[in-house]
C-alpha cells in the first residue's frame, strides 16, 4: 500500500496504512520531524500501560511517560537536543522490554529517535507502527486504523508548518475519532494518576496538555527530562519530589519577572504624574522603612537562586523573611493613610538610591508565597 494525501479541515492529510508508508514518507524529512512524529506516536499509546495492576503499573509507568517527554523536548528544541541526548539513551533503556507492553516499546523507539543520530526514520516509524499495534491490542481493530490516521494527520501538519512544536500544538486524536474504546483506556490511566495524585499529578496534567494540543511550557518539561538518572531509578515518588522543586521554582521565577515588569512599568509611567518627582506622600514627611528602599536587592538575589543549579537554602529563608517584613512595613504605612490618593502611590516602583521602592503588596506577596512554595520543596 503506497501514500496517498487527502484534505482534512482545509488542511492536507497523509494516508498512512503501515510501518513501510511512514518510513517512506519520512526518507527526506529533517530529523526532527521523525522525533516528533516518534513521540506523538509513543503518546498515543501510553494509555495501553493502564491495563496492568498496580504493581506492574508502578514498574512500566516511569519509563513509558519519560521517553516520550525527552522525544518531544528535543523534536521541538535543536538546542535541547545536544543536552538530551544521553537522557534519552537512559530513558530508553528502562524497563522491561521482554513481552513488554506496545505502549512501552513505542516509547523505547521514540527515545532512541531522539537519540539515535544514524536511523531515526525507522524508528520514528516503529513507534507509529506500535502505538497502532498498542490501540488494536487493547481495543477495538478500528482502534489501529486511527493511529495510522491520526499519524497521517501529524504528517500533514509537518509537512504545511516549519516549526516542528506546532504540531504538538494539536489535539492528539481527530475529534471525530473520539469515540471509539480507545478512550476508555485514557480514562483508565488517568484514574490511575488521580489514585495518588501526590506522586502522578504532574503526569495527569502533563498528558492531558498533549491530549488536548495545550503543552505545558518547553523549558518546564526539558527541566523534568534532564532530571538526573538516580531519581527515575529510585522510583516515582522521588521523581514527583524532583518535579516539585522544578514547578516550584518556574512559579517563583514567572512571579518575580511578573513584579519586574510592574516595577518597570511604574517607574516609566511616574515621569507622567507629577513631572520628575515621585508621589508626594500624605500627612507630612514619608514614613517608610529603609526595607522597601532595598526591596530590589533581596528580589534580584532571590531570582538568581532560583537560577542556581545549587541554591542556598538558608539564604533563600533569609531573602524571604527581607520581603516579608518589608512587605509588612509597607502595608502598616498604608494602613496608616487614609486619603484614597494612597491607592495610587501604592502601585508605583520610584527609584531610590541602589533599590527600587516598591508598594504593590500583591505583587509582592505572590513573590514570597511562590518563593515558599519552593523552599519547601528544596528540603
Amino acid at each position: 500500500m503506497g501514500i496517498c494525501a487527502g484534505s482534512r479541515a482545509g488542511s492536507t492529510v497523509v494516508e498512512f496504512s503501515d510501518k513501510e508508508d511512514i518510513e517512506r514518507w519520512l526518507q527526506d524529512k529533517p530529523r526532527e520531524v521523525a522525533i516528533a512524529l516518534a513521540a506523538r506516536s509513543a503518546l498515543r499509546a501510553l494509555p495501553g500501560i493502564a491495563q496492568f495492576d498496580d504493581e506492574t503499573f508502578r514498574g512500566l509507568a516511569l519509563p513509558t511517560l519519560r521517553a516520550p517527554l525527552v522525544s518531544a523536548v528535543a523534536a521541538v528544541g535543536p538546542s535541547a537536543e545536544a543536552r538530551i541526548r544521553d537522557t534519552a539513551h537512559s530513558a530508553a533503556g528502562r524497563g522491561k522490554l521482554r513481552d513488554a507492553d506496545p505502549a512501552l516499546l513505542a516509547a523505547h523507539s521514540a527515545a532512541l529517535s531522539a537519540r539515535s543520530a544514524a536511523d531515526p526514520v525507522r524508528l520514528a516509524a516503529h513507534s507509529a507502527a506500535l502505538s497502532a499495534r498498542s490501540a488494536a491490542a487493547h481495543s477495538a481493530l478500528s482502534a489501529e486504523s486511527a493511529a495510522y490516521s491520526a499519524a497521517g494527520i501529524d504528517a500533514g501538519a509537518l509537512d504545511a508548518d516549519q516549526a516542528v512544536g506546532g504540531v504538538f500544538h494539536t489535539a492528539l486524536w481527530p475529534a471525530d475519532d473520539g469515540n471509539w474504546a480507545w478512550t476508555d483506556f485514557a480514562q483508565r490511566l488517568f484514574d490511575a494518576f488521580d489514585a495518588d495524585p501526590t506522586t502522578w499529578g504532574f503526569w495527569a496534567r502533563w498528558y492531558r496538555g498533549f491530549l488536548e494540543g495545550k503543552p505545558m511550557p518547553w523549558d518546564l518539561q526539558e527541566a523534568v527530562a534532564l532530571i538526573p538518572d538516580d531519581a527515575w531509578d529510585a522510583g516515582p515518588e522521588r521523581v514527583a519530589e524532583r518535579i516539585r522543586e522544578i514547578e516550584a521554582r518556574f512559579e517563583l521565577k514567572a512571579r518575580i519577572a511578573e513584579l519586574e515588569v510592574e516595577v518597570t512599568t511604574a517607574s516609566g509611567n511616574r515621569h507622567g504624574i507629577g513631572g520628575n518627582k515621585p508621589p508626594e506622600p500624605i500627612g507630612g514627611p514619608q514614613p517608610i522603612a529603609k526595607e522597601l528602599v532595598v526591596i530590589w536587592e533581596p528580589v534580584q538575589e532571590l531570582k538568581s537562586q532560583a537560577d542556581s543549579d545549587k541554591p542556598d537554602v538558608k539564604r533563600i529563608g533569609e531573602l524571604l523573611d527581607a520581603l516579608a517584613a518589608a512587605l509588612k512595613t509597607g502595608l502598616a504605612w498604608c494602613a496608616s493613610k487614609l486619603d484614597l490618593a494612597v491607592d495610587t502611590t501604592i502601585k508605583w516602583g520610584i527609584p531610590a538610591g541602589s533599590g527600587y521602592l516598591v508598594l504593590n503588596p500583591q505583587k509582592l506577596q505572590a513573590v514570597i508565597e511562590a518563593g515558599k512554595q519552593w523552599l519547601g520543596a528544596l528540603y
